[in-house]
C-alpha cells in the first residue's frame, strides 16, 4: 500500500531534516552552529511539521493535491542543506543524498526487500501476518531504519546534544514501535520466541528514560529492539529468500559477504566517540583496520588497544573477535537451532561444505558442540587468568574482565591484549603463560579434532561406569594429521626458538623461564600473536623461522589462519611419494585423493602470490626494511598478528593493503577451497603430453 509508505517517508525525512537543522555546523549562517537554533530554523521547523502533518493526512486520504506537495517538501529540504555543504560537507551531503534518493523512489517507484509496491488485493485465506507484512511492511521498515540511523547519529557519533533532538529521536522510536506493534502481536500469536526479547528491550528502555543521564541508553535499547524487528521484516520479504538461496548455492559468497558486513559494522561502532579513550572519534581507516584485525582474528594494531580505546571499545573488539573466531555461519546456525528453527536442505548442505563434513546432517551436532565447547573452554581459561591478573594487583572486577578478554582472544587466536606490551608481565610466571598457550592450541586444533577427542573421552567415561563395552574409537585421518603436525611444530618450534634466542630476547631469564617462554612463543607465533618477550631483540634468523611457522598456521576448522597443517602435510607427503616413485599419496594407511593434492597446491600458491604482491606494493610506497615488511605481511595473511612494530608507521595506503591481506587471509583459503571443491566434468578430453620440469 503506497500511501502508507509515502507517509512513513515523509515522517522520516522530516525527522532527519529537523535533526540536520540542529546538527549541521553553519557559523554565522541561517542554520547557526551545532545545537544552535536560529529564528529561521524555528520558522522552518514549524512550517515543516505543519506541511508534513497535512501531507500525511492527505496521503492517507488519497488526495490528489498531495502528489504535488510531497515533492515540493523534499526539494525544499534538499535546498536547505545545499549552502551548508561549504561548512559541514559530510553531514550536509548525506542529508541531501537521502532526500534525493527518497524523491527519486517516489517519482520512479521500485520494489524492495520488504515487498513490492503493487501489493494487490487481499487473498482469501491469507495468514494475518502475511497480510500485515504486505500492507504495512515497507512503511514500518522505513520508519525503523530512520529511527536506527538517527540513534546512531545522536547516541553513537554525538552529532547533537540538544534536548529537542533527543526528544525527537525518542518520539520517532515510539512511533516506529507503535507502527510495528501489530506485527509483534502477530508474531506472538505464532508463538515466536523473538517476542520475549522484543517485549523486554522496550521495557528496559522505558525504565531507563526516567533518568536523563540514561536517556542515551534508553534510545540504544529501543534501536536494538527495532533492529531485531527490522531483521525479521526483511527475512520475510521475497528478496531475502532469493539471496539466501544464492548464498546456499555458493557458500563462498556467503563467507565473503558476512565477514565484510560484520567488519563494516564493527568499524562503525569503533568510530563512535565512546569507543575512544579520549572521547574523540578515531580516524575511519584506523577503525576499519582494527575491526578487520578483530573479525579476522589477526591482532595487528595501528592504535594501542590498552590506551587508545575505552571499555566500550574493548567490548566491541572482543565481540568482533568472538564472532570472527566462531564464524558467522556457525553462529547463525546455532542461533537458528536455539530458537527451534531449521536451515532446510540447502542450508544443511552449505554448512556441511563450510565445516568440511561428508554428512550435512552432522553439521547440526557439530555446530552445537562448537559453540558450547568454545564457551566452556573460554570460561575455564577466563577463571584461571582472572586469578593471575588479580595476583598482579588488579581489583576483582578488573581482573575478571581482563581474564575474560584474554581468554576469548587466546582461544580465538586473535592476539589482542589489554596491556601495551602484550603479555610480557607474565614473562616469569609459567602458569598464565601455559593457560594461554593451551587456549591457543585448543583453538588452533580445529573443531573436528576437539569433537573427536570429546567423543573418545565420553567413550572412556562410559567404560569406567560400565554402561558401554570397550570398542575401538577410530580417529579420522584429518585428526591424526592435525595432532601430529601440531605436536611436531609446537615442540620443534620451541627447540629452535630456544636455541636461536637463548642470548637474545630470552637473555636475563632463568632456565625454567627460558623453556616456558620458548614453549609459549612456539604456540603463539603460528596463529595467535601474543608475545612474552621483546621482539626488538629477536635474531634475524628467528624472524625467518617465525615467518615459516606463521605461513603454515593452524589446522582446518579452527580459529587460526595460514595454509593449515593438513595442507602442509599433504605437500610433504606428495614430495615423499614423488621421490619414492609411488603413484598415490599415503597418510596413516589411507590414500589421499588427487583433488585434495591439487587443492593444497592451489591454496599454497595463492597464499604465496598474495604475500608476494603485498610485499611488492609496500616496498614501493613504504620506506621500511624488506624483512620487516615480509614479516608483517605474512603475519597478516596468516592472521597471526605478531609484529616487529612497523604497523603504526604505515601510511593510509599501506594500511589498506594490510586490511586487504588480513581479509584475504581469513576468508581466502576457505573460500578458495570451497570454489575448488566444485567438481565440473570437462566436456572435452585432450590427449596427454609429458613436459620437462625442474
Amino acid at each position: 500500500m503506497r500511501q502508507y509508505l509515502t507517509s512513513a517517508r515523509l515522517l522520516g525525512t522530516s525527522a532527519l531534516t529537523i535533526f540536520g537543522i540542529f546538527a549541521v555546523d553553519m557559523p554565522n549562517g541561517y542554520l547557526g552552529r551545532v545545537d544552535e537554533i536560529t529564528v529561521f530554523g524555528e520558522i522552518y521547523i514549524a512550517a515543516l511539521l505543519m506541511l508534513t502533518l497535512l501531507s500525511v493526512v492527505g496521503r492517507l486520504g488519497e488526495r490528489a493535491w498531495v502528489n504535488v506537495l510531497v515533492p515540493v517538501i523534499w526539494s525544499a529540504n534538499m535546498g536547505l542543506f545545499v549552502p551548508a555543504v561549504i561548512f559541514d560537507p559530510l553531514l550536509s551531503v548525506l542529508l541531501i543524498l537521502w532526500h534525493l534518493v527518497t524523491l527519486g523512489r517516489y517519482l520512479f517507484p521500485v520494489g524492495s526487500a520488504l515487498g513490492g509496491i503493487h501489493a494487490g488485493f487481499d487473498q482469501e485465506g491469507e495468514p494475518a501476518l502475511t497480510r500485515w507484512h504486505r500492507r504495512y511492511g515497507r512503511a514500518s521498515g522505513h520508519l525503523l531504519i530512520v529511527a536506527i540511523i538517527l540513534t546512531v547519529a545522536v547516541v553513537g557519533f554525538e552529532l547533537s546534544h540538544s534536548l529537542w533532538v533527543l526528544l525527537l529521536c525518542f518520539a520517532l522510536h515510539l512511533g516506529a514501535l507503535a507502527g510495528a506493534a501489530k506485527f509483534g502481536a502477530l508474531l506472538y500469536a505464532e508463538r515466536s520466541r523473538w517476542t520475549a526479547l522484543l517485549a523486554i528491550l522496550p521495557a528496559v528502555a522505558l525504565l531507563a528514560v526516567l533518568g536523563f543521564e540514561a536517556f542515551a541508553f534508553s534510545l540504544a535499547m529501543l534501536a536494538l529492539c527495532e533492529l531485531i524487528v527490522l531483521m525479521i521484516l526483511v527475512a520475510r520479504g521475497p528478496l531475502f529468500g532469493d539471496l539466501l538461496q544464492a548464498f546456499f548455492n555458493y557458500p563462498a559468497i556467503l563467507i565473503v559477504s558476512t565477514f565484510a558486513t560484520v567488519i563494516l559494522l564493527g568499524a562503525l561502532f569503533l568510530s563512535f566517540p565512546q569507543s575512544s579513550s579520549s572521547g574523540v572519534s578515531i580516524a575511519a581507516v584506523d577503525a576499519l583496520f582494527t575491526a578487520t584485525s578483530a573479525v579476522c582474528v589477526t591482532g595487528l594494531i595501528v592504535l594501542d588497544t590498552a590506551t587508545d580505546f575505552s571499555t566500550f571499545g574493548h567490548v566491541v573488539i572482543i565481540v568482533l573477535i568472538q564472532i570472527g573466531g566462531l564464524g558467522i555461519m556457525v553462529l547463525s546456525t546455532f542461533g537458528t537451532l536455539a530458537i527451534g528453527g531449521k536451515l532446510g536442505l540447502r542450508g544443511e548442505r552449505a554448512l556441511g561444505e563450510l565445516l568440511n563434513l561428508n554428512d550435512p546432517r552432522a553439521a547440526y551436532r557439530l555446530t552445537r558442540f562448537i559453540v558450547l565447547s568454545t564457551l566452556s573452554i573460554e570460561a575455564v581459561g577466563a577463571a584461571c587468568l582472572s586469578v593471575s591478573f588479580w595476583r598482579h594487583g588488579l581489583a576483582a572486577p578488573d581482573a575478571i574482565w581482563h581474564g575474560i578478554f584474554h581468554a576469548i582472544s587466546a582461544f580465538c587466536n586473535a592476539g589482542f591484549a589489554l596491556q601495551s606490551d602484550s603479555l610480557m608481565l607474565f614473562q616469569s610466571e609459567p602458569f598464565p603463560l601455559m593457560v594461554i598457550a593451551t587456549l591457543i592450541t585448543f583453538g588452533s586444533f580445529g573443531f573436528p579434532v576437539l569433537a573427536g577427542g570429546w567423543q573418545w573421552c565420553g567413550h572412556r567415561m562410559r567404560i569406567l561406569r560400565k554402561t558401554e563395552r570397550p570398542r575401538r574409537v577410530r580417529a579420522s585421518v584429518q585428526s591424526k594429521i592435525a595432532l601430529v603436525m601440531t605436536s611436531v611444530l609446537l615442540v620443534g618450534g620451541a627447540l629452535v626458538f630456544l636455541a636461536l634466542e637463548w642470548n637474545h630476547s630470552l637473555a636475563g631469564l632463568g632456565v625454567a623461564d627460558h623453556i616456558f617462554n620458548a614453549i609459549f612463543q612456539s604456540a603463539t607465533l603460528r596463529t595467535a600473536g601474543f608475545n612474552s618477550v621483546d621482539f626488538a631483540q629477536l635474531h634475524t634468523a628467528s624472524l625467518l623461522f617465525m615467518i615459516v611457522l606463521m605461513f603454515i598456521g593452524a589446522s582446518p576448522g579452527g580459529t587460526g589462519g595460514g595454509i593449515k597443517t593438513t595442507t602442509f602435510a599433504v605437500l610433504l607427503a606428495s614430495v615423499r611419494a614423488m621421490t619414492s616413485g609411488k603413484p598415490r599419496i599415503i597418510l596413516f594407511e589411507r590414500s589421499i585423493a588427487h583433488d585434495i593434492v591439487y587443492r593444497s597446491i592451489a591454496i599454497t600458491l595463492a597464499t604465496t602470490m598474495v604475500i608476494g604482491g603485498a610485499v611488492f606494493l609496500l616496498l614501493l610506497i613504504e620506506p621500511l626494511p624488506f624483512e620487516a615488511i615480509l614479516f608483517e605481511v605474512t603475519s597478516a595473511m596468516a592472521t597471526v598478528g605478531l609484529s616487529v612494530g612497523i604497523t603504526p608507521q604505515l601510511s593510509s595506503a599501506g594500511r589498506f593493503i594490510i586490511i586487504f591481506v588480513m581479509f584475504t587471509g581469513r576468508i581466502g583459503p576457505l573460500t578458495l577451497a570451497l570454489l575448488l571443491g566444485k567438481k565440473k566434468p570437462s566436456p572435452v578430453e585432450y590427449p596427454g603430453e609429458r613436459i620437462m620440469v625442474g
